[in-house]
């Protein structure tokens, strides 16, 4: 990377901040914003402002970004929604590939089916970046997202093997459709066993250290070292970062300290803010150097088999979202005492599933990262056609869907479940609220004077939150009541994740909200306690 390309870099930073401001004022999801900036100033220029490898892509964008996306989703959601997830993450994507294989043969002179089938993996998932980016401020119920992220989670690994199957045919020459499921379970098996192994090994680590500065740099460093690590292997690089952030997340409380949930928390907002940022915009930055390429009638011919292939890509998520949806229940009814009942906005939601496809950087890395040539030397047959109609794909399918997201939303009136959501969390810090008040009375009791039990439950009467107010009495006194708060809150962090663990509050946003609840005490008393320290010396 040269001086010039980190000046435009900045440049783009700068220009994103801009795009951000605006998207809020006008209510429009970022990556939208993002990319069509990318266009307008793609063709402004006349040369490419900046060269985009797909190795930078798959190993500075992708690592990064699935990790952080699968140590945000809850593991219990996943779990429970893992049927929908895998039917939309493996069978969905296969469904497409070859659906889009049949059209382009039959459509486009020149293109042969195993070619068909290369551009059907290259477009056929939903890029993980842009679902959770477009849907994060919509007011979509937690299942409809959490099927959404779990898919685009799964999916790339699953679109990865079949891209690299229908490449290896293309270029050898030798077909093999039994290889295909033993490499799918060979990959995904062992992408799987190295995410857990570093997510343990990471888990040791976090044991023997206490500098929440140098555990957030390895945080960083982790999905890429993973990656490259399963792609040396030839393992899914994808499915190994995705099963280390969701195991991570499921043992985030107990081995982090709330000073390195902090530091780590606010250093991966800012750094998904720019990573997302970049990515969309270096989207729409692609298509005029792509362009070049073709003649003005080779061009427009096609772009417009790019729209064609975008109808079958819509029309196939919709013909797969709602047959599949629907007997997946009923066979879960069939086999389960535990029945499933379809409410009145069960359509409503499966609408936005299948209305949720949009594509990605990921899609158009893949097809970028095409060889140009066969194993015997010759060209690639339609490379340059593959990756033009890759990114018409993805530019329809993300702006479309993009746009009108919002408004399909808000025609189906969806919303969130507030209600339930509010319940759920008046009963978590409910019963919090009950165990801490024995914990007061059967063990701190033993250990601080009883003047400094009442005031500490005198003070979390109302809530769980701790306050602690300078008042005219000694400074010892002070300096045992936060002590004795700071125990209190430790045994409530324990607390609270045996309530999760035990599946009786489902919500882990809810769990994560209280947690932040007392991190944001624990650092308050903290600091009181480190003064208190200083001004005794």
């Amino acid at each position: 990377m040269t001086m010039h390309d980190l000046e435009i870099y900045f440049l783009l930073i700068g220009v994103i901040i801009l795009v951000s401001f605006i998207a809020n004022k006008v209510k429009i999801a970022l990556p939208i914003l993002l990319m069509i900036t990318g266009l307008l100033i793609g063709f402004c220029s006349t040369e490419a402002l900046v060269s985009v490898s797909p190795e930078m892509v798959f190993l500075i964008f992708l690592p990064p970004l699935l990790f952080e996306a699968a140590f945000n989703v809850s593991w219990h959601e996943f779990k429970a929604f893992r049927k929908p997830i895998f039917f939309l993450a493996i069978g969905l994507v296969i469904f497409t590939a070859l659906c889009v294989a049949l059209t382009v043969h039959l459509l486009i002179p020149d293109f042969s089916l195993l070619t068909g089938l290369l551009l059907g993996a290259i477009v056929a998932p939903p890029d993980a970046v842009a679902a959770t980016s477009v849907t994060k401020n919509l007011p979509v119920p937690k299942r409809v997202t959490t099927i959404l992220e779990g898919e685009s989670l799964v999916n790339d690994a699953s679109s990865l093997i079949l891209y690299q199957f229908a490449l290896l045919a293309i270029t050898s020459g030798k077909l093999s459709w039994v290889s295909l499921p033993l490499n799918f379970i060979v990959m995904s098996g062992g992408g799987l066993l190295l995410g857990l192994c570093a997510s343990f090994l990471f888990i040791y680590l976090l044991k023997k250290l206490d500098e929440a500065t140098i555990v957030t740099i390895i945080s960083l460093l982790l999905p890429m070292i993973i990656y490259v690590l399963a792609e040396k292997l030839h393992i899914s690089g994808v499915l190994a970062v995705v099963s280390c952030g969701l195991h991570l997340s499921w043992h985030a409380s107990e081995i982090t300290s709330f000073q390195m949930r902090f530091r780590m928390k606010e250093f991966w907002e800012v750094l998904i803010f720019v990573l997302n940022g970049i990515i969309f915009i270096l989207l729409g930055l692609q298509l005029p150097e792509l362009t070049k390429q073709f003649d003005s009638q080779q061009l427009w011919h096609l772009i417009g088999y790019g729209f064609i292939i975008s109808l079958v890509v819509i029309i196939a998520r919709i013909v797969w979202v709602y047959p599949v949806s629907y007997i997946n229940v009923s066979i879960h009814n069939k086999y389960n005492e535990e029945k499933i009942v379809l409410g009145p906005n069960f359509n409503k939601h499966l609408f936005v599933i299948a209305w949720s496809g949009m594509r990605g950087m990921v899609s158009l890395a893949i097809a970028m990262a095409l060889p140009l040539t066969l194993l015997d030397g010759t060209i690639l047959p339609m490379r340059n056609e593959i990756i033009l109609l890759a990114f018409v794909v993805i530019s329809i399918t993300l702006i479309l869907h993009g746009l009108s997201l919002p408004l399909v939303i808000k025609k189906l009136k969806l919303a969130p479940e507030n209600e339930e959501l509010a319940e759920l969390e008046r009963k978590l810090r409910q019963q919090i609220f009950i165990e801490s008040i024995e914990y007061l009375d059967n063990e701190l009791i033993n250990y601080y004077p009883s003047a400094i039990i009442d005031d500490i439950k005198q003070k979390i009467v109302d809530e769980l939150n701790y306050h602690v107010d300078d008042e005219p009495i000694s400074k010892d006194y002070i300096e045992q009541r936060l002590r004795a708060v700071d125990n209190l809150i430790t045994f409530q962090h324990k607390l609270l994740r045996n309530l999760h663990r035990s599946y009786k509050y489902g919500s882990t946003d809810i769990i994560r909200k209280i947690e932040n609840d007392m991190d944001v005490h624990s650092l308050l008393i903290h600091s009181k306690l480190n003064g208190s320290v200083q001004n005794s010396h």
